[in-house]
């Protein structure tokens, strides 16, 4: 296992196919999200996580996210505080239009002069959110973000990743952009199919 620092916090833990099966994890038992399918496999999964950690010189943290991503004869893990106060780009994923404008007009509140701010990209599956590390408290936004969409990725790679494969909509305060400049979507009414 190669455990190496990365920006935001984040620990890239590179781990071969073989040193998984040493630690009783066996890909069968991972889902495509890289989430453990069984009790088991998860336990075994939060050590390794805190092998990585302790190996790092990191104290473990009460949550993380892992993204698991297959590379040649085995994965690379990208371990992400959660509660900690960013220091990188994140992207979230915002499911729907409607989401992103509730999203929107209450992150008004929380919106700096001069801060770096988030851009806004249109996925096939929804849109995407790279939020840049933001002076004032965190927890509060954090929540926020998490009850319109989920976190699905930290760091500069994260950011970037989006950035190929989204198609961008704003890239300066795109919340503040979007709630200005745009109308808000308008949804059916139930049972018209005129939409």
């Amino acid at each position: 296992m190669k455990v190496e620092p990365v920006d935001g916090g984040v620990l890239r833990v590179w781990v071969s196919t073989e040193e998984l099966r040493s630690k009783d994890i066996l890909l069968e038992n991972i889902d495509e999200q890289g989430c453990p399918k069984d009790e088991q496999t998860r336990r075994h999964m939060y050590r390794l996580i805190r092998q990585a950690l302790s190996a790092a010189g990191r104290q473990p943290y009460s949550d993380v996210l892992v993204e698991w991503i297959p590379v040649n004869e085995g994965f690379v893990l990208l371990v992400s505080p959660l509660h900690a106060k960013p220091t990188a780009p994140q992207v979230y994923a915002i499911p729907d239009a409607d989401a992103l404008y509730m999203l929107a007009e209450r992150w008004h509140y929380f919106r700096e002069e001069n801060a770096p701010g988030n851009a806004l990209y249109e996925r096939d599956e929804g849109y995407d959110l790279v939020v840049y590390p933001l002076p004032g408290p965190w927890t509060a936004r954090r929540r926020l973000l998490e009850e319109h969409g989920r976190l699905r990725g930290c760091g500069q790679i994260a950011a970037a990743v989006t950035a190929e494969h989204g198609r961008l909509l704003a890239d300066t305060d795109a919340l503040h952009t979007l709630l200005f400049t745009t109308p808000a979507p308008v949804s059916p009414a139930p049972g018209d199919t005129s939409h």
